[in-house]
């Protein structure tokens, strides 16, 4: 059997392998094409992904904010309730006395007009979260923008 590197007697070349210098070229553009398609996506969804982080962030500091002007508001109204919260509404609003007690107006110390107040309010922006360079640096990047929305502003139960 002849020899199949042989052909009618004359022996072949060995084959050298076949170098593709292209090939490095093409798998590179190939990547890159993919990187900078897969880019935008990828950014897109970033942005959106922390844009509801911001906002969760936002409205869980409002909610907890919210949460204390209503537990000032309980103690106040628990206050009020007991038998020496009427008597000092009923000193102070209404100049009344016990029976053998005597009211003294003292002039220049001032009278306030209600001892039902407040001690605290909810302001917009006030409830923005604490700011550092990492939050800077994403609002930044992302286009992030920290002021509620004009809705917010004009809600008439936030002062």
């Amino acid at each position: 059997m002849p020899d199949p590197s042989e052909r009618d007697g004359v022996p072949k070349k060995p084959r050298k392998p076949r170098r593709r210098p292209y090939r490095f070229a093409i798998i590179a553009l190939f990547t890159v094409i993919v990187v900078v398609l897969a880019t935008p996506s990828t950014f897109i969804n970033l942005r959106d992904q922390y844009f509801a982080e911001r906002e969760l962030q936002r409205l869980n500091d409002k909610s907890a904010a919210e949460q204390r002007l209503n537990d000032e508001i309980k103690a106040q109204t628990d206050r009020l309730y007991t038998d020496e919260g009427i008597m000092d509404i009923a000193r102070k609003e209404y100049n009344m006395t016990l029976p053998g007690e005597e009211a003294v107006n003292i002039p220049g110390l001032g009278t306030t007009s209600s001892t039902v107040e407040f001690t605290s309010e909810i302001v917009p922006g006030s409830d923005a979260p604490e700011s550092n360079w990492q939050t800077d640096f994403l609002d930044t990047l992302f286009g992030y923008d920290a002021t509620p929305p004009a809705k917010e502003l004009n809600d008439p139960f936030i002062r």
